[in-house]
């Protein structure tokens, strides 16, 4: 009973906001992204979005929460959030989960660590059992990224002899830029980094792999104006 009960309270609060400030109501979006879209995705479509809002709307406000994919999914589940876009499936069992975008996720490391220096080429495949040996830089767990990643690397490597877990992909594509160790992380975020040359993508005898992301909201939610025009925008991105 307690979802019923959850949905019951937020449409009363609802009601009651749209009451004290109608027009600020219908305005009104409370997002939530898992990391990676949320720093490298949500940015541009929320300009998107918003658009001529400035000019059309008297007023309105958007809340944007940033965290790992399954604290997205509970907060979305509590009606903490309006809508989350997460970069793995989602394991609450009170949310509709429609399948949104495909990202590839991919090897990197320094250019100048010290695996490469193994190589007669840098550009030859690494072996499963160099990969076994190096120091990994992986995400928490509850992340998308760590669980995208887990399941392409390790059914090869069998686990992580060495890993340093960090917060965000961010800081661990800093780490890998300065040689602390190898990562799978999105093309999302490692792109720039390619580009400039502070990291290269690995050639491995592992298979490429990619994920599928999602937007989710709460079975129960009651689409305002405003999140009927965010989940098109959605819709229209794929």
């Amino acid at each position: 009973m307690l979802p019923r009960a959850q949905a019951l309270l937020e449409g009363a609060l609802d009601v009651e906001r749209m009451g004290l400030a109608p027009e600020e109501q219908l305005q009104m979006l409370r997002i939530g992204a898992s990391t990676t879209l949320g720093n490298h995705v949500l940015p541009r479509l929320l300009a998107e979005y918003l658009g001529d809002r400035h000019a059309r709307a008297a007023s309105w406000h958007a809340r944007l929460a940033i965290n790992n994919s399954a604290e997205i999914c509970a907060r979305v589940a509590s009606f903490e959030l309006d809508v989350g876009v997460i970069e793995g499936p989602s394991h609450e069992p009170a949310l509709e989960v429609n399948p949104w975008l495909r990202d590839e996720l991919v090897l990197v490391a320094s250019p100048s660590h010290a695996l490469l220096e193994t190589l007669p080429e840098k550009r030859q495949p690494i072996s499963i059992e160099a990969l076994r040996k190096a120091v990994w830089l992986v995400r928490e767990q509850g992340s998308g990224t760590r669980e995208a990643s887990d399941a392409a690397v390790l059914p090869h490597l069998g686990g992580y002899q060495r890993s340093i877990e960090l917060g965000s992909s961010e800081a661990i594509r800093s780490a890998a830029a300065l040689g602390l160790g190898i990562a799978s992380l999105s093309r999302f975020v490692i792109d720039d980094y390619v580009q400039d040359g502070r990291l290269i993508v690995l050639e491995s005898e592992m298979p490429h792999t990619d994920r599928q992301c999602y937007w989710v909201v709460h079975r129960d939610k009651h689409f305002t104006p405003a999140l009927k025009a965010f989940v098109t925008l959605l819709e229209n991105s794929r």
